[in-house]
């Protein structure tokens, strides 16, 4: 509350026409007030907690273990897929080798 009196009085200060004000014009409750304030806004912004983001180690070293996991995962795919490919190949050689015995017995 003690922002919104201060920002009103300069805003009638402004609109008076007056380039300069002096803190040493405002009234003392004013002061103490506005003086209050910015030691409450002081003491928040100096919060050691405020400044880290709470338990971003942790979350970064999940999601480095997860990382890790999803590579293993993915190498062991592409295993299968050589493995299957190989499987696919050799039965399609198989069946062409079938094929073409079957064809030269049939002439």
């Amino acid at each position: 509350m003690g922002l919104y009196i201060c920002l009103r009085v300069s805003l009638s200060v402004c609109q008076c026409g007056c380039k300069s004000v002096r803190l040493s014009q405002y009234d003392s409750d004013l002061r103490e007030s506005l003086s209050a304030e910015i030691t409450s806004l002081l003491s928040t912004v100096d919060n050691q907690s405020m400044k880290e983001v709470k338990g971003l180690e942790d979350r970064l070293s999940g999601l480095e273990q997860l990382m890790h996991g999803a590579s293993k995962i993915v190498d062991e795919q592409r295993e299968m897929a050589q493995v299957l490919c190989a499987a696919v190949f050799c039965l399609c050689l198989i069946y062409w080798m079938i094929r073409v015995s079957c064809v030269q017995s049939c002439h």
